[in-house]
């Protein structure tokens, strides 16, 4: 599944697929000619964004259908607590940027409702400034309450402020990890495409997935015990 979802991704290419030994075929930013927004893609800049595949069912049975995912997953949201997946995020790649410091770094938080954010690099990422998944660590305990409800959207007035100061208390930290590694977030993490300095775009499939109690965490306060409803280990 990993090196077919690698294949959508290279076949998609907009740009010859021979390359010089320094990769120079793959530094962004894409121009103005490849760039586009529309039918599940996204072209611009140093991303790529690619939902096309997001619903069929080779990917969805390969990633999110995987057994190690589930049981990873439970070990986090408790047993039976997963609802059953049924759509990924997409393939998401962040071209190199040849060492300019212009590569934009953007911390955030997701909005749209979920529980727990997994992604998969489709190709190794062993060493730092190479587009690694960059997190703030143990950020969500303040984020947490910057939001209203436990999941969902709704910020309070100083969403802002807490934002900033956690960015400002807390180093950011790239995950590295292997071709296919699960790597798993709370829906209230910081997070970031982190900075390609390498020769290859970091490319790799990012879902989200649900509790099964999910729609009653929407209108839970967030001021409610943040890991009542995960696994007793978390608690």
């Amino acid at each position: 599944m990993v090196d077919k979802a690698l294949n959508c991704f290279l076949e998609s290419w907009p740009r010859s697929k021979s390359f010089d030994k320094n990769g120079r075929n793959w530094y962004g930013p894409f121009n103005p000619k490849e760039e586009c927004s529309g039918n599940g893609l996204i072209r611009s800049g140093y991303r790529w964004l690619d939902r096309r595949k997001s619903k069929e069912d080779w990917i969805v049975k390969g990633f999110l259908l995987n057994p190690n995912l589930k049981l990873s997953a439970e070990q986090l949201m408790g047993v039976n607590n997963l609802l059953t997946p049924t759509v990924i995020r997409g393939i998401y790649a962040t071209l190199p940027s040849q060492g300019q410091s212009e590569f934009p770094l953007h911390p955030h938080v997701d909005t749209h409702p979920f529980s727990l954010g997994v992604v998969t690099y489709l190709m190794d990422i062993s060493s730092p400034g190479a587009g690694a998944f960059t997190v703030w660590p143990e950020s969500h305990l303040k984020m947490n309450y910057s939001f209203i409800n436990k999941v969902g959207e709704q910020k309070t007035f100083d969403h802002n402020i807490i934002l900033r100061e956690t960015l400002d208390q807390i180093n950011p930290l790239e995950i590295l990890a292997q071709k296919g590694d699960l790597i798993f977030w709370h829906h209230r993490l910081i997070h970031a495409a982190g900075i390609n300095h390498s020769i290859t775009p970091r490319v790799a499939l990012f879902a989200d997935l649900f509790h099964s109690q999910f729609k009653l965490l929407m209108i839970e306060s967030s001021c409610v015990n943040l890991w009542k409803d995960w696994s007793p280990q978390l608690r």
